[in-house]
């Protein structure tokens, strides 16, 4: 069946990956980017007829490295995520979390009031509250 489905000898499912040639290197790439909690922290967007929820996994970040920058439509979130010290003859033996600088620029369906966007944390999750511009907001209109 992988024959039809894979006819080239060098492409096709070995150990429930996908192999072709330079695929395993790409796959690396992407993989080591997308997973860099410290370059691309993840996110979830919401929206209720107010405005908008933004939601951030942001461990072991506090308020004081965290920058946010609302333009437009655009949310600009910024800051750092610093390395603990270890003390003196310590080491790790695994050490999968990331450290460093952090940037995301966010792209908001609508715009929001600037004056009235609030921003939280707790837990390691940053919740931010943007306002839907008044503007934007549906009205309904009587007929006279």
């Amino acid at each position: 069946m992988f024959r039809a489905l894979y006819p080239h000898p060098r492409i096709g499912l070995r150990g429930g990956f996908m192999h072709a040639p330079g695929l395993r290197e790409i796959n690396q790439m992407l993989g080591s980017l997308l997973s860099n909690p410290s370059m691309f922290p993840s996110l979830r967007l919401g929206e209720t007829k107010d405005g908008f929820i933004l939601d951030a996994n942001l461990p072991g970040v506090t308020a004081d490295d965290i920058k946010i920058t609302v333009q437009g439509k655009t949310i600009y979130l910024e800051g750092t995520r610093k390395q603990p010290t270890l003390e003196e003859g310590s080491r790790y033996h695994r050490q999968e979390r990331n450290f460093g600088v952090f940037s995301r620029a966010i792209t908001l369906p609508a715009e929001v009031d600037v004056g009235k966007v609030t921003a939280s944390q707790d837990n390691g999750i940053l919740h931010i509250v943007l306002p839907k511009d008044q503007a934007v907001l549906a009205r309904e209109i009587k007929v006279s």
